[in-house]
């Protein structure tokens, strides 16, 4: 038995590669892998960002007993088996070493992809620049498990998603089954996209001013409606260059020792990673499908002030009825009817509470 697991890293097409393998289990099972179920692969047969099936290696148990292959694909175990101890209870689960496979991507391509996502689903408002204190050491994690596939011995593919990604379907499957001829004619989707500068910036104020996980209505809507729309980049300043380039060229420079020619990890000139973009302030503009889209999913998912609110006058009575308790006094007929009243704004459609409205106040034209 082979176990194949594909670990990501962020931002290197790994919602692609789910959303594939997700819709061609029936494809793979004829090369003999099995794809298992998970609850999220649905979101990826949908062409929509999901988590993949990996979760299942980490529950308590797993059957490995329905194929001779596995696979496997989850960015959250990259972060999870990137420790020996973590490693070597996975062995032991899965009963054999698996193959472990991941996507790096050059320097800035990798950055600017990532504070994307910063902005997208992370609750992120920081610029390209300040952004440069939260960007974690990626590569660091990326020389672990080359240096752990020396010390426990498993097999590690690594390949560079800059070079592979107008054609990571085939690349993938050619890397886990050594050729891609059974693969039928596969569309190139994207999934996942980065946003235009204008939906950045919108998320971005979102995030800042309303931080309830806004990117549901926003970026989440955007990037599984207009999957087809261009992403654009902003700049960085000369100082985030230099200090991205001091916290990771070393780290670089021994992952390509071990990795092919076609695949080495590549650092781009200051100058080509800014050409093109202005260093200037911006108008911004959307089309009017996007616009269009973000009204109707903003204004299905946000509560707005309605007829049924509470007002500051019915605040204060509220307040004078508590208050009642407390000074032993009985509640009148007007406290009823008043009472009532809120609670038929509050709930329009109640029959009952109609019905005592009316009695209520037929009582009061009585007295």
């Amino acid at each position: 038995m082979t176990v194949y697991i594909h670990i990501g890293h962020g931002k290197t097409g790994s919602s692609a590669i789910q959303s594939f393998l997700a819709s061609h289990q029936d494809l793979l099972l004829q090369q003999g892998i099995l794809y298992p179920d998970a609850p999220m692969l649905e979101n990826a047969r949908r062409g929509e960002v999901s988590s993949g099936n990996g979760s299942l290696l980490l529950e308590p148990e797993i059957d490995l007993s329905q194929c001779e292959n596995y696979l496997f694909s989850s960015e959250v175990l990259f972060y999870h088996f990137n420790n020996k101890q973590a490693l070597e209870q996975l062995f032991a689960k899965l009963g054999e070493k698996p193959t472990i496979m991941f996507y790096t991507r050059d320097l800035f391509d990798h950055y600017f992809s990532t504070w994307g996502q910063y902005i997208k689903r992370g609750g992120g408002s920081q610029t390209t620049d300040e952004f440069v204190h939260v960007y974690q050491n990626f590569y660091q994690k990326v020389l672990d498990y080359i240096n752990l596939s020396q010390m426990l011995n498993f097999r590690l593919i690594i390949n560079n998603y800059s070079r592979h990604e107008s054609n990571i379907i085939d690349n993938f499957v050619a890397s886990i089954f050594g050729h891609s001829d059974f693969l039928p004619a596969i569309e190139n989707k994207k999934i996942n996209r980065s946003l235009t500068k204008s939906e950045y910036i919108l998320q971005m104020l979102f995030n800042k001013y309303y931080p309830k996980e806004s990117h549901q209505f926003i970026s989440d809507i955007l990037v599984n409606k207009l999957p087809n729309i261009d992403s654009e980049r902003f700049v960085i300043n000369e100082e985030t260059y230099v200090r991205l380039l001091e916290y990771n060229k070393d780290c670089i420079d021994q992952i390509n020792q071990h990795l092919g020619e076609e695949d080495l990890i590549k650092i781009a000139d200051y100058q080509d990673v800014v050409q093109g973009l202005s260093h200037s302030k911006e108008s911004y503009s959307f089309s009017y499908e996007q616009l269009d889209l973000l009204v109707r999913s903003i204004t299905g998912s946000v509560s707005l002030p309605s007829s049924r609110s509470l007002d500051n006058a019915d605040a204060d009575y509220l307040r004078d009825i508590a208050l009642k308790y407390e000074t032993a006094e009985h509640l009148t007929l007007e406290d009823a009817q008043k009472l009532m009243r809120l609670a038929l704004r509050a709930r329009p459609s109640g029959s009952f509470i109609e019905r005592k409205v009316r009695e209520y106040n037929a009582l009061g034209k009585e007295g």
